[in-house]
């Protein structure tokens, strides 16, 4: 029955370290280190002393494939069994195994023992009796009765070597089949629920839990946009021409900014714009030039209805506008309405929260995350620059807030939940990933006050699961060839397509011995 070898490819930029990981994710009971062609990854005493005594701490049998010189000689220095090539190592009933590492000696053990002889005190010079001694017998020159038994027995070890030669000769003829597998790879995820709690200092794996702190920052932020509110408003005031006529006798002056108006109606009220002298003489008239004083439409007035002169000079003038004023218009103009405030202050919110969001993410430490449920903003000034219905064509708002959050520890999470990823794993099955791939879930919160919030951690990775290299066996002996790889596919479960190779092929079917069928497991 042969013994499944697992087959481990170094290269040439492998650390000690990688091929010890290596060598503890090993499978079988037999390991194949193989080299690179002219490799030299190897070629070092202390490095084949470390695999030598990480081998018998594992109880496994391991061995190298090299054609280096170098290597191979250092191999055989330390113990470990060198071959030319996988097919010989994998053919290979037994291997050379490494005896124990010989101790060191111990410096307070016994010393020389004394020769033989009278032990006490001898004085010096003294003469010791001569020993007699008594010639040696002669031999018996009669034949031994075990003499027929001996003889009996050197014939039956004769007979067992001849039949160990011949089996030996029968395993080089009868063909032999080598299986190459890839073992299937499969997908496994856990998910943990995980509490974050304030005050709780290291990750608690019995209990869940992870620490958190709290942490907090004042953000403030401005913000305007154009308002939506319109109305018409008066844009230019109305001009026109009026005729000032002399009551007296004596020449009047009519002053810059003199105000003339309506006297029916609503009183519309001109100034002069240009200082004119009326001359002396009753009746005696002069032209000046006036402008409404508020805009708009207003001051577009008919003929003939300017007869008013405010102040001391109508007493001594009378004023008349022979011709209608005309220019007063109107414009639309903005205006700040309610909707337009709480829109600003909806946008400026959500801007100075994500800013404020992205401080707390600068606060944080290595391996921290901030969950933005429990992050909570308060206003703490808010400044707009109009008022509701106050003509403007923008509205600006200062908002000043304080924004407060948890840092949850993530990496504990993903400790926790590793944890109980590996705790999943049967023992036959294997983790290819060194590091499973995490994703979190949405936070609930637990107790806002005492800052406890809980959320899930999933952890994810690619497993491959073993051989049962006797099963495999069992399954193709005595097959022919085509028909062993369709129960290989059609009975059991492979990462990659199955090989199937015999030597010699004359017979073109697998040999009914298990032991001449090699189960070669490889990585896919």
């Amino acid at each position: 029955m042969s013994v499944v070898t697992q087959i481990i490819e170094l290269s040439e930029e492998m650390s000690l370290p990688a091929i010890q990981r290596r060598l503890a994710r090993a499978q079988g009971p037999r390991v194949l280190l193989v080299l690179p062609r002219g490799g030299q990854v190897l070629a070092n005493p202390a490095r084949l002393r470390v695999i030598r005594r990480q081998a018998r701490q594992q109880g496994l049998q391991v061995a190298l494939v090299t054609s280096d010189r170098l290597t191979r000689q250092l191999a055989g220095e330390a113990g470990l069994q060198v071959f030319a090539t996988v097919r010989r190592g994998e053919r290979a009933r037994r291997w050379r195994q490494p005896g124990p590492e010989e101790p060191l000696p111990d410096p307070s053990g016994p010393r020389h023992a004394p020769p033989p002889g009278r032990v006490g005190h001898r004085r010096k010079g003294r003469p010791q009796p001569l020993l007699r001694r008594d010639p040696p017998p002669l031999p018996d020159r009669r034949s031994p009765r075990w003499r027929p038994w001996a003889e009996a027995l050197g014939l039956f070890v004769f007979l067992l070597l001849c039949l160990a030669s011949l089996a030996a000769l029968l395993l080089f003829v009868v063909p032999a089949a080598t299986v190459t597998l890839v073992p299937p790879r499969q997908s496994v995820t856990v998910t943990v629920p995980v509490v974050a709690a304030v005050g709780v200092e290291e990750v608690d794996y019995t209990a869940g839990q992870v620490p958190a702190r709290v942490v907090q920052t004042r953000v403030e932020g401005y913000g305007s946009i154009a308002t939506t509110g319109r109305r018409n408003a008066p844009a230019d005031p109305a001009t026109g021409r009026v005729v000032f006529i002399n009551r007296g006798t004596n020449q009047v002056q009519v002053p810059e900014l003199t105000v003339v108006g309506t006297s029916t109606g609503i009183n519309v009220r001109f100034r002069v714009t240009q200082a004119v002298t009326v001359p002396a003489g009753i009746g005696m008239t002069v032209e000046a030039p006036i402008e409404a004083l508020q805009p708009g439409p207003s001051g577009n007035v008919p003929a003939f209805t300017i007869t008013r002169i405010e102040g001391p000079l109508g007493l001594v003038l009378r004023v008349i506008n022979d011709q209608a004023t005309q220019g007063g218009s109107v414009r639309e103009v903005g205006v700040v309405t309610e909707a337009d405030k709480e829109q600003l202050r909806a946008s400026l919110l959500a801007e100075v929260r994500q800013e404020s969001y992205q401080r707390l993410g600068e606060m944080l430490r290595e391996g921290e995350f901030v969950p933005p449920e429990t992050v909570k903003t308060y206003v703490l000034a808010e400044t707009f620059d109009r008022f509701a219905g106050e003509d403007a064509e923008t509205l600006g708002l200062r908002l000043e807030l304080l924004a407060r959050g948890l840092a949850v520890d993530t990496h504990g999470g993903q400790e926790i939940a590793g944890r109980a990823l590996r705790a999943q794993v049967p023992a036959d099955v294997r983790l290819l990933d060194e590091r499973p791939r995490f994703a979190l879930g949405p936070m609930t919160i637990l107790d806002e006050e005492q800052g406890r919030v809980q959320f899930d951690v999933t952890a994810t990775a690619t497993v491959v699961g073993g051989v049962n290299s006797d099963a495999v066996r069992a399954a193709i002996r005595g097959l022919e060839l085509p028909e062993a790889l369709a129960v290989l596919r059609r009975d059991f479960e492979w990462g990659a397509e199955p090989r199937l190779t015999l030597r010699p092929d004359w017979l073109g079917r697998v040999p009914w011995l298990p032991f001449r069928i090699y189960v070669r497991v490889v990585q896919g």
